[in-house]
């Protein structure tokens, strides 16, 4: 028998496909620019349609919605992600495949004095989603938020713990977080190093992280990174996560080589107070 789980997933799928994009009519309220930025490939166009549906229905309204993809592979979209142009969705191949951070590298340069809510691609995102990342910005202009936060577990001497030991933070959690982009995560402008899209350093760093590139870059800007409160884990279209990027970089330890390497060239996030932009 299919577990409740597989149930919830299939029911959301099913109604996804078949609700219309509801656009929303309701002012972000910020007062910069806001933008959702994520980054597809082929192998999740299949089901690329479901989250941008539920993105492009969110209770209040970005300035675009931009879905980055690889330089030659609009062609290989579906209709029902061209489909979705009518209604709000930019699309653009990346002058650069940098895989995992072409969500946001090229976004930023596009719209510096924007603030930038991050999504993945395979999963599904409710209605409010992006409501609760603009609520959290409008109560503390001086953090980045996000909805999956894991908490930088320490050693008994003060060294950052493999990655398998970090957990999931609380909703007033105090210690050291990181924002995983899976939850969505939101980036005011200015929030991050001016290192960020230099590829030859995140290339050489942390090529295949860019949670922990981002939230390096975010600890040398001086920027606290932030619960938005509960977080609902979503659902995951069925066969999208046949190639993720996480079971490489957490079950074959990449995750702790990458944290080193970031921790000899720049430090610790764990050993310093961020100031906040």
């Amino acid at each position: 028998m299919p577990t409740a789980g597989a149930i919830r997933r299939r029911l959301v799928v099913a109604s996804t496909w078949l609700l219309p994009v509801r656009a929303p009519i309701n002012p972000h309220g910020l007062d910069e620019p806001l933008y959702i930025s994520l980054a597809s490939y082929p192998p999740r166009f299949s089901t690329l349609a479901l989250t941008l549906k539920c993105l492009l229905s969110q209770s209040v309204r970005p300035d675009g919605v931009l879905l980055w993809i690889p330089k030659g592979t609009t062609d290989n979209l579906p209709r029902a992600v061209k489909r979705l142009t009518a209604v709000g969705l930019t699309i653009k191949e990346a002058p650069f495949d940098y895989r995992s951070y072409n969500k946001i590298i090229h976004t930023l340069p596009l719209h510096p004095d924007a603030s930038i809510a991050i999504a993945d691609d395979d999963v599904s995102y409710r209605r409010d989603w992006l409501e609760g990342l603009v609520s959290a910005r409008s109560s503390d202009r001086q953090a980045i938020f996000g909805y999956r936060t894991i908490v930088m577990a320490t050693r008994s001497d003060g060294t950052i713990a493999p990655y398998r030991e970090w957990r999931r933070a609380s909703a007033d959690e105090q210690s050291p977080v990181i924002a995983t982009g899976m939850g969505g995560v939101l980036y005011p402008p200015r929030s991050l190093h001016a290192d960020v899209t230099n590829a030859a350093l995140f290339t050489r760093f942390c090529p295949s992280a860019d949670d922990l590139w981002l939230r390096w870059m975010a600890y040398r800007q001086g920027t606290p990174v932030r619960p938005v409160g509960r977080f609902d884990e979503p659902a995951v279209w069925p066969g999208s996560q046949n190639v993720a990027l996480w079971r490489r970089n957490v079950d074959g330890g990449e995750n702790d080589e990458q944290i080193r390497r970031l921790i000899e060239a720049y430090g610790s996030p764990t050993n310093q107070r961020e100031t906040g932009i």
